[in-house]
């Protein structure tokens, strides 16, 4: 004896079946918009990439892998002028509007394409200057081990000794640390509360004392604009996240660096093809004059870095979605 299947449950069945179609085509839908969005390289000048460098998140690092890749992958390497900024006794991560638009004229015009350009600079929007803007990469690290790692990098003799434009000539240009601050702990700077280690919410992070805006990894990817030199500032937050979304291509992570190589060969084959051929694990630099910190100053240092880790957990999660969607 045959069994009848009722047809209420026949139609509830393919009623079931239909929906489910439905629902599959809209996730994958989303998922193929998603996909879209996170890739923005075809929407930039896609024969110059700008590597506006953070310190200590491992762009030294990049930048070693970026020469080599130059060679393999046939762009122009470049960096900023040595000797220029020897006289000028050291980085100008901040530019006026005629030092910004003397680069961008640079930038356009005297560098044969296709080429790289390293230099630490905050964010310059080539739109304001009536050009579109090239691929921008950069990478980020975990702001509180990043603060405490340039509190001991400018401790070491190597950054407190350096050649001048005559290599003979072996001179300070960096001795503005005294014996006794040399040798202070981040434990006792910020628990004996000196200047160096406030991390004031409000200052001028151009102008702060001791290393300025190399505490902020917001400003980097903000700008040049008014509320981009304000520490812990929303403003400058939200303008952060919109120029990531926008002309950022990829942001690395330094804690997640392998992850990181896989999304820039993905997302910007012209020129970071063969990357995983280049790259080798462990070739991150280390400073090996950086001690163990407390976990009662890490945490005093983070109170003041709340929206600087929502920074760089956005920049974490957008990477990782890179990572997956190509997978």
């Amino acid at each position: 004896m045959k069994a009848h299947i009722p047809w209420f449950l026949t139609s509830l069945s393919l009623g079931v079946f239909y929906n489910l179609i439905s629902t599959w085509r809209e996730i994958n839908n989303a998922i193929e918009t998603e996909r879209f969005k996170l890739n923005i390289t075809p929407s930039l000048q896609e024969d110059i990439l700008l590597f506006n460098r953070v310190p200590k998140v491992g762009s030294q690092t990049v930048w070693g892998i970026i020469d080599k890749l130059a060679r393999l992958n046939n762009f122009n390497s470049t960096i900023d002028n040595l000797k220029l900024k020897a006289l000028r006794g050291g980085e100008n991560v901040y530019l006026t509007t005629p030092e910004q638009k003397s680069y961008v004229d640079m930038w356009m015009n005297d560098i044969d394409r296709p080429y790289s350009y390293n230099k630490h600079f905050l964010f310059v929007d080539f739109e304001e200057f009536g050009y579109r803007n090239p691929i921008y990469i950069n990478f980020v690290r975990h702001p509180v081990e990043r603060v405490i790692s340039w509190y001991y990098y400018i401790r070491n003799p190597s950054y407190q000794f350096s050649y001048g434009l005559n290599a003979s000539l072996f001179q300070s240009i960096k001795g503005t640390l005294t014996i006794g601050r040399l040798k202070r702990s981040i434990d006792d700077c910020i628990f004996m509360g000196y200047k160096e280690c406030t991390y004031a919410k409000g200052q001028n992070v151009i102008g702060a004392t001791y290393g300025g805006s190399h505490y902020s990894q917001i400003a980097f990817f903000c700008g040049m604009h008014p509320e981009c030199l304000v520490f812990h500032s929303l403003k400058a937050f939200n303008r952060a996240i919109r120029n990531v979304d926008k002309y950022f291509a990829v942001i690395g992570v330094s804690e997640d660096f392998n992850m990181s190589v896989r999304v820039l060969e993905a997302y910007i084959p012209r020129f970071f093809r063969n990357i995983t051929q280049v790259y080798q694990k462990g070739m991150l630099n280390r400073n090996k004059h950086k001690p163990k910190v407390s976990m009662e100053t890490w945490n005093m240092i983070a109170t003041n870095f709340t929206l600087e880790i929502r920074f760089y957990e956005y920049c974490k999660q957008k990477l990782r979605k890179q990572f997956l969607a190509i997978l």
